[in-house]
């Protein structure tokens, strides 16, 4: 599950000398809560890419050397399974460290399925092509060009539909309470308000506003006051 912040952009249409921001305004209990929850998400999501990367290498041997996908193998080029099994292991472990390197243990709050699935190509690709030069670099017996294609096509298809499931998950959490950031809205009244609406028309994000404060007078609060200096 995606690690989250406690920010949210306020609008663009903000005035001059306007200070605004959010900030997150938990109790001791709540944040130890929400940090064992954040905890638990990120190795269950962990445990779900190392499970999906093992499974794609293991469906892309078995459609290269038992299906024959992509054409049959002869008898002097077979490769038993037992011969990959490092290899799976060592793609299992350079796949999650580049998908820890493109952040994809720490994303943003309100990031797209899209974006991440392209962060999910991007570093299993990386991890693919790693282990291939390495092998051929030093000529290991199991270097079948086409099951480390299938195995990076695998791995994009099978971790998507797993970080779908996340998504899924989530959401479903942050109807029961879990994962909610309570927010702090500082700024002017009217662009507050703005702040305030995008929240709560985003509630997937799990954003709670927890409060509102205004550093100084609005417009029409000035105005009053100016018309009761004016003795109006």
């Amino acid at each position: 599950m995606e690690a989250v912040g406690d920010s949210v952009s306020p609008p663009a249409a903000a005035g001059p000398g306007l200070s605004m921001g959010i900030s997150a305004s938990q109790g001791a209990g709540p944040r130890r809560r929400g940090r064992r929850y954040a905890l638990l998400a990120r190795l269950f999501v962990l445990l779900l890419d190392a499970l999906a990367v093992n499974a794609a290498f293991f469906l892309a041997y078995q459609a290269r050397y038992v299906l024959g996908l992509g054409g049959e193998v002869a008898d002097e080029n077979f490769v038993e399974y037992a011969e990959y099994w490092p290899l799976q292991l060592a793609l299992v472990g350079l796949t999650l460290l580049f998908f820890h390197l493109r952040g994809l243990y720490k994303l943003a709050r309100g990031t797209a399925w899209f974006d991440e699935v392209l962060s999910v190509a991007g570093g299993s690709l990386y991890a693919v092509g790693l282990l291939f030069a390495a092998v051929s670099l030093v000529r290991y017996p199991a270097t079948s060009r086409l099951t480390f294609v299938y195995a990076w096509l695998l791995i994009v298809l099978l971790v998507a539909l797993g970080r779908s499931l996340v998504r899924g998950l989530r959401a479903l959490a942050r109807r029961r309470g879990l994962g909610i950031a309570r927010v702090l809205v500082v700024g002017d009244n009217s662009a507050g308000r703005m702040i305030m609406q995008s929240i709560a028309d985003q509630p997937h994000l799990g954003y709670q506003v927890a409060g509102f404060v205004a550093l100084e007078p609005g417009p029409e609060a000035r105005e009053r006051d100016g018309e009761h200096r004016a003795g109006v």
